[in-house]
């Protein structure tokens, strides 16, 4: 009778490898991409998105007399939009405006491209 050990570490080293080169795989890296996008969520500060998409927008324009704001970004992968507000409602109409742009607030993300197999897979996980 053979000893069955070596194969049992055999497949536990096989397992340990094919789960962090899926979690190399999936795990999305800054940039312009569909996964990226998807990440983004409304209440985050200008700051975390430029972190999240690898720095700031290539292009900002101004709506609402300066109360809100849309970034672009372009990319290999597509092109992404941020809306922002310069703004947090602090009372009964009454708005407190932020002084530093980087604390302006997501209301939404999109992204216009491709969607790879991959970024499916990523969305997919993150749920």
């Amino acid at each position: 009778m053979w000893n069955r050990r070596p194969l049992f570490w055999s497949g536990g080293i096989i397992l340990v490898v094919g789960i962090g080169l899926t979690a190399l795989l999936v795990a999305p890296t800054p940039g312009i991409s569909d996964a990226n996008i998807s990440r983004i969520r409304p209440g985050m500060s200008r700051k975390q998105v430029h972190e999240i998409l690898g720095g700031p927008a290539q292009q900002t324009k101004m709506y609402n007399a300066g109360r809100d704001w849309v970034d672009i970004w372009v990319g290999e992968e597509g092109k992404a939009r941020v809306l922002f507000q310069a703004y947090r409602v602090v009372g009964s109409g009454q708005l407190e405006y932020f002084a530093d742009d980087r604390d302006w607030l997501v209301v939404r993300a999109n992204f216009q491209g491709p969607r790879s197999f991959w970024s499916h897979l990523r969305r997919a996980l993150s749920r």
